[in-house]
């Protein structure tokens, strides 16, 4: 039945996002991608920021957090990752999920990277531009006019 389907694919939803989606406890990086250092899981996930959030609100959701699920629970910094402790922090989103931020910007993985991956590097999409976080917190743009197949006016 239609009722069936529609459990069964937010089940299915569900269970996808889980697994690119960190639990509590995500242990954050750095690491050397084609755009510079980065930073990234200890598991080899890199970490984005999209460019129409604010230090206190994610602006993604619904197919946009499909795409770009948000770094959720809590996260601490590894040692002799070069990264800043007092720059994690969390926000709330909607469903009283928490969701990790470094020096005040939301962060989220890309549902298409693997492992060591940093496919969306530069993107364009849902409104605003994705950018992989340095290790000071801030954008890491790519250099010249870098398109990677994302891009929508970039």
């Amino acid at each position: 039945t239609l009722r069936t389907l529609a459990l069964v694919a937010g089940v299915c939803a569900s269970t996808a996002l889980a697994g690119v989606a960190l639990a509590s406890g995500t242990s954050l990086t750095t690491e050397k991608a084609k755009a510079g250092k980065v930073i990234d899981t200890t598991t080899g996930r890199a970490v984005y920021m999209f460019s129409r959030d604010t230090s206190s609100k994610s602006n993604c959701s619904g197919k946009c957090a499909s795409a770009w699920p948000p770094v959720t629970g809590s996260a601490n910094v590894a040692k002799s990752s070069g990264l800043n402790a007092k720059l994690l922090g969390t926000i709330k989103r909607s469903a009283s999920q928490t969701q990790v931020t470094y020096n005040h910007h939301p962060l989220y993985f890309y549902s298409r990277d693997k492992s060591h991956a940093t496919k969306g590097e530069g993107a364009s999409a849902f409104g605003g531009h994705w950018y992989l976080l340095g290790p000071k917190g801030t954008a890491v743009k790519p250099a010249g006019h870098h398109c990677n197949g994302l891009c929508q006016g970039y």
